[in-house]
């Protein structure tokens, strides 16, 4: 929140410019509701935070009468399924290691050869 008046700090208003909007959501609240969707939770609070901010945002990720993602609307989050994890098996093994040549070997993460 900011002051809507520097000489009257008792009236606010939103900081449309906070880290909220442009982290915190995308990176967070979106990552949540994905998360729950692929494993089959709904997230009714989760869904309610990001409509209620995405109104003051240019970009809208979830439709506010389905409460389901807009098309196109993962392109530019870090939500699992835009990365193609689409079940909790995928999901699940992101963290897993797949017991190969080197223990710093993953799934997704190769490390550079040298």
């Amino acid at each position: 929140m900011i002051p809507k008046d520097p000489k009257d700090p008792s009236q606010v208003t939103l900081n449309l410019n906070a880290r909220f909007f442009w982290e915190d959501v995308p990176f967070g609240l979106v990552i949540l509701k994905d998360i729950g969707k692929i494993m089959g939770v709904k997230t009714p609070h989760t869904d309610k935070q990001i409509i209620f901010h995405q109104k003051f945002m240019p970009v809208k990720y979830v439709d506010e009468k389905s409460g389901e993602f807009l098309p196109g609307a993962l392109k530019d989050t870090g939500a699992p399924s835009r990365y193609g994890i689409t079940t909790p098996e995928a999901l699940v093994a992101t963290s897993l290691s797949m017991g190969s040549k080197s223990d710093n070997e993953d799934i997704f993460f190769k490390p550079a050869k040298l």
